[in-house]
């Protein structure tokens, strides 16, 4: 398990917490730690995902997200 902060552009508002919560929870093998305005702090089990794979979640709803 490896663990990534992921730093987050776009994000405004509790709406947008629970939407990248909602993302990331989708993603096989990410496991959320805790998401707030601005980043979210997650563990990735390298058998299924790799942090690139949580990172296209989020741009995929219209985010802008990076490793920290």
């Amino acid at each position: 398990m490896n663990s990534a902060e992921l730093k987050i552009d776009g994000m405004h508002c509790d709406a947008c917490v629970r939407r990248v919560r909602a993302a990331l929870t989708g993603v096989a093998g990410v496991e959320v730690k805790d998401v707030k305005v601005g980043s979210a702090e997650i563990v990735i089990d390298p058998a299924k995902t790799t942090v690139e794979g949580a990172v296209n979640a989020v741009n995929d709803i219209g985010f802008s997200a990076h490793v920290a």
